[in-house]
């Protein structure tokens, strides 16, 4: 019964399943943070642009573990040493694509040609990495100010009405680890 700032993690998923499948990508696994419903939205994103296409669980695996590095590196590594084939890698949250990003470069996986990888939320190193990684950026500075106007209502009791949610539009950053060439912005 709070006011609350998220982006539109439905919406961010599907925009990235679209943007692997525009790059030729049509054999996902989605690793995701068991119990996150922002992790859950994201999948319902991707398995609906999947969809779309025609595809179906056939075409992608989800994987549920602790949203932590190393859950995400081990995750990877069954990914890695599995006998089935995918074309395409995402993290659902920073955390966990750090740990896979580690075993996939100790795996000398070449992305996107061997597999293409991209995650949610930006962080310092997913651009200063090579390739960069693509990622859905959070606009964190709005969800912030948002929120502190939000709150700043609730102290100033201007408005203590019913709770507020405001859904902001998370922006998708395509580089090299899913393109293969430059950085675009959508």
């Amino acid at each position: 019964a709070v006011d609350t700032v998220v982006i539109d993690n439905e919406d961010s998923g599907y925009r990235l399943g679209r943007h692997l499948l525009e790059q030729g990508k049509t054999r996902l696994c989605v690793i995701a943070g068991s119990g996150s419903t922002t992790g859950a939205l994201r999948v319902k994103g991707i398995m609906r642009a999947l969809n779309e296409e025609g595809l179906d669980e056939k075409h992608a695996k989800v994987v549920y573990v602790r949203a932590s590095e190393e859950e995400g590196f081990r995750a990877a590594e069954e990914i890695v040493s599995g006998a089935k084939r995918f074309d395409a890698l995402v993290a659902t949250n920073g955390l966990l694509a750090a740990g896979i990003y580690r075993r996939l470069r100790e795996a000398k996986i070449s992305m996107p040609h061997e597999l293409a990888f991209a995650c949610f939320d930006e962080t310092p190193w997913t651009g200063l990495v090579e390739p960069g990684i693509t990622v859905i950026r959070q606009p964190t500075e709005e969800i912030g100010r948002t929120a502190a106007e939000l709150l700043c209502r609730r102290i100033k009791e201007e408005d203590a009405g019913s709770t507020r949610k405001v859904v902001l539009t998370a922006e998708l950053v395509a580089r090299g680890s899913t393109t293969g060439g430059a950085p675009v912005t959508e």
